[in-house]
Parts: C-alpha cells; structure tokens; sequence
C-alpha cells in the first residue's frame, strides 16, 4: 500500500498551519495605523509565498506518482487530480 497521498495532506496541513507564524511581530511601538498596514502586506506576502511552497509540494508528489511505473491506476487517478486541481487553482486567482 502507498502512502504517498496521505503524507501529502499531512504536510499540507502542517504548512497551512504554520502560515500565522510566519508573519513576525513589530519590534518598535508605531501607530495602529501603520501595524495593520504593515500587517496586511505582510499577510498578502506570506499567502502568496505559502500558496507557491504548497502547490510546488502537491505538485512534485503527483508527478512523481504519475511518472513512476510502480502505482496502481488509483493512485495514479489521486496524482492526475491534484494536478488539477493545483492548475485551477492558479487559473481561478488570475
């Protein structure tokens, strides 16, 4: 049995989970003005840069099952899924 599908969504989720850590915390004292400004664009960056590292994950995964003879023909349906769904997903934001 492989499990190559299941240490992908694990990884996954640890990722996601990690984007609010990813942010920082100012180190001088500004207005709140300029904390949610400097928060926004922080978060903007960081979702873009999670977005990437995660679809660059799923991506290498699936294509490694699919390009590997050694999968059987579900597993090989999971890789052909995910890829695309990563497509769709770039196609949808722009």
């Amino acid at each position: 049995m492989h499990f190559l599908p299941l240490v992908t969504l694990a990884v996954t989720v640890v990722l996601l989970g990690g984007l609010r850590f990813v942010g920082g915390s100012p180190q001088r004292q500004e207005s709140p003005g300029a904390t949610f400004r400097r928060s926004a664009a922080n978060s903007t960056t960081t979702k873009l840069v999670m977005s990437v590292v995660v679809s660059l994950f799923a991506l290498a995964a699936a294509l490694f099952v699919i390009l590997s003879a050694s999968y059987d023909l579900d597993s090989q349906k999971w890789a052909y899924a995910t890829c695309g769904t990563v497509v769709g997903y770039w196609l949808h934001r722009g």
